[in-house]
């Protein structure tokens, strides 16, 4: 599949391709919605993530997604001023949760790890817990991907 991955922070399109994305969207640097529709030649994509958890770019992943197509909401969200008739019945777009996995995909998750699955790439900071301050700074900063906290590192 093709991916598309949009942020704000250098850092993270810079990981998104390392990890795969055909294409990064800077959404600083224009309008990230009217870049995904010309890349997608205009139909729009087939799933949009919305990770950010912000209204703006929940909104923006309705308008970012094809007719049929399904945005998916991993970001925690407030409410969000959505028609049903605009986004839903005339669009057919399909939204749905996404909040860590249910127990009975752990087997799946685990099955995808011994295959090669390689979680470390994700991790762009590891902290002893003694850091765990600066940890937290780093990660509420925006500006890094996932960050680790190690309980047996000294």
């Amino acid at each position: 599949r093709r991916v598309i991955a949009v942020d704000i922070v250098p850092e993270r399109l810079a990981a998104a391709e390392a990890l795969g994305a055909s294409e990064v969207v800077n959404a600083k640097e224009g309008d990230p919605v009217a870049c995904v529709r010309q890349l997608s030649q205009g139909a729009g994509v087939d799933v949009c993530i919305e990770a950010a958890g912000r209204p703006e770019t929940a909104l923006a992943c309705f308008d970012a997604v094809r007719t049929a197509g399904t945005v998916v909401f991993n970001g925690e969200q407030g409410a969000l001023p959505i028609s049903p008739s605009d986004q839903f019945i005339r669009r057919d777009i399909t939204a749905v949760g996404s909040w860590y996995y249910h127990f009975s995909e752990i087997d799946k998750i685990l099955a995808l790890y011994r295959n090669g699955l390689q979680v470390t790439d994700l991790i762009s900071h590891c902290y002893p817990f003694e850091e765990v301050q600066v940890a937290y700074k780093k990660f509420e900063s925006g500006q890094s991907s996932k960050v680790l906290l190690d309980y047996l590192e000294k």
